[in-house]
């Protein structure tokens, strides 16, 4: 029964994975039209974040704090925050130092992260 309605009291209830399903149709229309009306451009500035702070994680660690290259792989994949980077990794250097790194930052990107958000939507709004 799961994913279909159900009646229960008089009320019908969604299970989760239909809710899911309901707004993922929903929003897909929105999701067509920005991206087929920016979507060149929301996929230039998306670029251009991503390899930025790539390549400012990258060139601080190893060229000013000199820290090991599996250390720094796992410091820009916790930056990041996305497991397809770390598990990547651990793939370029088989030892636990990515796990370490992606850990140790992690945290403190997601606060950094959260906070450049309500900034940029502050900076949006009263602009």
């Amino acid at each position: 029964m799961r994913g279909e309605q159900a009646k229960q009291g008089g009320v019908a209830h969604i299970h989760p994975p239909a809710a899911i399903a309901l707004a993922d149709i929903k929003s897909m229309q929105t999701f067509v039209t920005t991206v087929a009306s920016q979507g060149p451009l929301l996929l230039i500035i998306f670029a251009l974040v991503v390899l930025t702070t790539a390549v400012i994680i990258l060139s601080i660690g190893d060229y000013l704090l000199r820290l090991p290259c599996d250390n720094i792989l796992g410091v820009a994949s916790g930056a990041k925050g996305n497991p397809a980077i770390l598990v990547f990794a651990t793939r370029m250097a088989p030892t636990e130092q990515p796990y370490i790194g992606c850990e140790m930052i992690f945290p403190s990107a997601t606060i950094v992260k959260l906070i450049a958000v309500q900034i940029i939507g502050l900076i949006t709004r009263s602009g």
